[in-house]
């Protein structure tokens, strides 16, 4: 079942649906497995790098969540749980030592299994001990049979490594292919994975018996067992490093976002697109600046199973000497992966703002910082074709909201930079999460940039979609329910509309009257499912509601 939970006073009618959306959560009974898991890769302590455990409990109760440490080998090592307070955080240094005490000569390698009854996501930092410089992996709940990293490289001074993970029970094959930016195959590698375990890859083309080339690489189960993966660039000289999530093949998008890019004397931005198709693609480029404008538009070839590496600078004329800061918009025939590969001029340190395709009305940033020297930045996009007004709340670790929310508007298609979020929303010398809500239900995106403002380095990371959703297969259902208080209507009526992010459709699906405040909801095809309400006197028709989302699969 899905629920808006509010209470209203006797106040005119937007105003009352505006208090459900800026002060309550749509509350949900989350259907999760017993013990669902999330996972992280590449965990690391050693004299070089340590590493971070940062938890967010997403619904209204406290969460008991189970920490499984493995080494590479598949061997549990360890578990330990800890209580997550209602909408609460919980950060763990050293994760390493947390599970099995210090790390002494023997370098540790390993990953993170999380399990819940409740909905959590998890995100683990790295930090180079020498440079302190932090990059963010974010947890996965699942894998596939076949990966895509959308570039690798082996350039100097750059280099990527691997870790692989096997969710199977038994051993795998994992065949790795790497490829030229013409979709050429440059070599092949077949790796075992132990049952559960893990290979770590430092330097993949050397292993790969390659190098000085970059290009996509294709990570395949030969079993068809489910696997995960994340790539890590480092900077070799200067100890500066960032990490890109493998992604899975998915169905063409309407169009896709790289929320931010950045041209100044402290930043460069390259965008790479790559075609994990067996044909030609074709992808328009528009660069938008931070009112929504279209600064200049073109589009770029790329062939099958290859990549485009291109500079912001050198593709886009207009801006080839000035200072640019806004995103950029994709629109492809066909599915395609990219992200942009945001360098600090100095320090030489790469973050990856990656391409989504479609933004949210409720997010989460999981954690910000507003510790010097490490301050976090935040950017929001609003990818609807009206204004959004978006409510940014910090929350402490026990779930509370701190200080006073603060309200913002971004034009259609515009962005929003808030540097030191938290100094921005007035507090001080604390870290925690960060909540976003659309109050007008335009669909928006977001990142935060962790910046160490002494050393010159940081990493990006991406919001959380925290919109309550559920699970169900074809054949199924589900209810919506909803509590409101009518107040001196005499009449009223509650709609339900379906909505379609990408172009801000809302499709009217029921009206329903005062007395009913639910609706059960029958689904005979797959796909992902998303529902607002909103009340309607007959006269003016209120703000909508929060969102709820349904997955139907097969």
């Amino acid at each position: 079942m899905l629920s808006f939970l509010g209470c209203f006073g006797d106040q005119d009618l937007s105003h009352r649906i505006l208090i459900l959306v800026l002060l309550c959560l749509a509350c949900l009974c989350w259907t999760r497995s017993l013990n669902a898991s999330e996972i992280l890769p590449f965990i690391i302590e050693s004299k070089d790098f340590r590493t971070n455990l940062g938890i967010n409990n997403l619904t209204s109760d406290a969460a008991q969540v189970r920490l499984k440490l493995y080494d590479n080998s598949g061997t549990s090592l360890s578990e330990r749980v800890v209580t997550i307070p209602a909408l609460g955080y919980r950060q763990i240094n050293r994760l390493v030592t947390f599970m099995v005490g210090p790390v002494t000569d023997t370098p540790f390698e390993g990953y993170l299994v999380l399990e819940s009854t409740k909905q959590v996501r998890a995100f683990a930092a790295q930090i180079d001990n020498i440079s302190n410089d932090p990059a963010f992996i974010q947890s996965r709940s699942e894998g596939a049979s076949q990966l895509w990293i959308s570039s690798t490289t082996s350039k100097y001074p750059y280099r990527s490594g691997l870790a692989v993970v096997n969710l199977a029970d038994k051993i795998a094959q994992v065949e790795l292919k790497l490829r030229g930016n013409s979709g050429d195959l440059l070599t092949v590698l077949t790796k075992q994975i132990m049952p559960r375990g893990q290979i770590i890859l430092p330097d993949l083309h050397n292993e790969m018996g390659i190098t000085e080339v970059y290009g996509p690489l294709e990570i395949s189960s030969k079993g068809g067992d489910p696997i995960l993966g994340v790539s890590r660039v480092s900077h070799l000289l200067n100890r500066t490093h960032g990490f890109l999530a493998a992604s899975y093949r998915e169905g063409k998008a309407p169009g896709y976002l790289i929320p931010f890019v950045s041209q100044s004397n402290e930043t460069r931005t390259n965008v790479i697109l790559s075609n994990p198709n067996s044909d030609w693609l074709v992808a328009e480029l528009s660069l938008i600046d931070s009112s929504g404008s279209v600064v200049e538009t073109t589009s770029t070839s790329i062939p099958p199973n290859g990549q485009n590496q291109l500079s912001l600078s050198s593709v886009f004329a207009s801006i080839k000497h000035r200072e640019f800061l806004g995103s950029l918009a994709i629109v492809s025939e066909l599915p395609l992966l990219g992200f942009a590969s945001v360098i600090q001029n100095q320090s030489g340190d790469p973050s990856f703002p990656k391409a989504v395709s479609e933004g949210s009305g409720q997010l989460l940033i999981p954690s910000a910082s507003g510790l010097p020297p490490f301050l976090s930045d935040v950017v929001i996009v609003n990818q609807g074709s009206v204004a959004a007004i978006v409510s940014l709340r910090p929350k402490d670790f026990a779930g509370s909201t701190l200080g006073t929310p603060k309200t913002f508007r971004i034009p259609a298609r515009g962005q929003l930079f808030l540097r030191d979020v938290l100094g921005e929303l007035e507090i001080k010398n604390k870290y925690g999460p960060v909540e976003i809500f659309s109050v007008n239900g335009q669909p928006v995106s977001a990142v935060s940039q962790v910046k160490n403002t002494v050393d010159l380095n940081g990493a990006f990371m991406e919001a959380i979609d925290t919109t309550p959703s559920v699970k169900k297969r074809i054949g199924e259902s589900a209810t919506i329910s909803w509590n409101y208080d009518e107040g001196t209507n005499t009449y009223l009526e509650f709609r339900v509309y379906a909505v379609e992010r990408q172009r801000s459709i809302y499709r009217l699906i029921k009206s329903v009257p005062q007395t009913q405040h639910e609706l059960n909801l029958d689904f005979e095809s797959a796909g992902k499912f998303i529902f607002v309400i909103t009340a309607f006197n007959g006269i003016e028709e209120s703000l909508r509601s929060t969102e709820v989302v349904v997955e139907v699969t097969q």
